[in-house]
């Protein structure tokens, strides 16, 4: 379980990448290209859905307060009989899991309030220019 390969758009490089590039493409082609007022608050939806898929990997554990042991152990899918030592492989691990996770809840939150208010940001931007 600790070494599933998952497809590229599951990394959360890449999905940091292409959120960054779609919002800025998109906002610079509305203020400055003048294209659809709306184009930057659609991209929010392409963002939210970037924090979608780093969470559809994992199931959310990086709430919970407990040992790192126990969510490895939840994670790796460990019966009652699992071991409490963990190794630095299972470390890194689990680390991993619950990074993307926190990145995935951070990308759905940013999509979202710029889907929902980036025509308003957009149309005081090109106020401004």
């Amino acid at each position: 379980m600790m070494n599933v390969e998952h497809p590229f758009w599951f990394n959360r490089r890449f999905l940091l990448v292409l959120a960054i590039l779609i919002c800025v493409a998109s906002f610079c082609a509305t203020v400055f290209w003048g294209y659809r007022d709306d184009l930057f608050a659609s991209a929010g939806a392409v963002v939210t859905i970037c924090g979608i898929f780093l969470n559809i990997k994992h199931t959310m554990a990086f709430h919970l307060k407990i040992p790192l042991i126990d969510k490895y152990h939840i994670k790796a899918g460990a019966g009652p009989m699992g071991t409490k030592t963990l190794s630095k492989e299972m470390e890194s691990w689990v680390l991993g899991v619950l990074a993307d996770e926190k990145y995935g809840v951070g990308f759905m939150v940013v999509g979202t309030v710029i889907w929902a208010y980036g025509t308003a940001l957009v149309q005081e931007a090109m106020g401004w220019i």
